[in-house]
């Protein structure tokens, strides 16, 4: 069944809800919170208590009761005013989640530094050039334990 088999359900509330336009400019958005929020300020202000809405209490007011309405309308806004400033909500949770990863890889890169310089000894310890040349020298020099060359007696002779 569709809205034209059923005369008394159509009525100008019954048209299909349109997808926020995004080539709206920022101006005219701002614009149309404001007076999106003053809408809603008339039936919040009418109410006599504060009502959750969906609550218990919500449940059983008459459809027409103004706090019912207040509860709805502060329902819809609180969903609505997260859609006015979601751009900025969401840079500052990627510009915060940034911060944190990058925080956390110079933590392990610290860690890792240390970790190195624990191991291989600082950076600012490092032996010249000359110095590990000759140290590399005087180690290939034959040394007094050396064996002078020769034929090696076999193992095992028993002697």
């Amino acid at each position: 069944m569709n809205h034209e088999s059923r005369p008394q359900a159509a009525s100008a509330d019954s048209t299909p809800i349109k997808s926020l336009d995004t080539s709206v400019p920022s101006n005219k958005l701002a614009e149309l919170a404001i007076g999106r929020r003053s809408w809603a300020r008339r039936y919040i202000e009418r109410r006599t208590a504060f009502i959750a809405y969906g609550s218990t209490e919500w449940l059983m007011l008459p459809t027409d009761h103004p706090d019912k309405i207040a509860a709805c309308v502060v329902a819809a806004e609180c969903w609505a005013s997260n859609g006015d400033t979601l751009e900025a909500d969401l840079r500052r949770e990627i510009e915060l989640l940034r911060a944190a990863h990058k925080r956390r890889e110079d933590e392990e890169y610290q860690l890792n530094a240390q970790a190195h310089r624990d191991r291989y000894g600082h950076a600012s310890v490092v032996r010249s050039f000359v110095d590990r040349r000759t140290d590399q020298i005087a180690a290939a020099m034959p040394q007094a334990d050396d064996h002078p060359g020769g034929p090696v007696e076999p193992w095992g002779d028993g002697a």
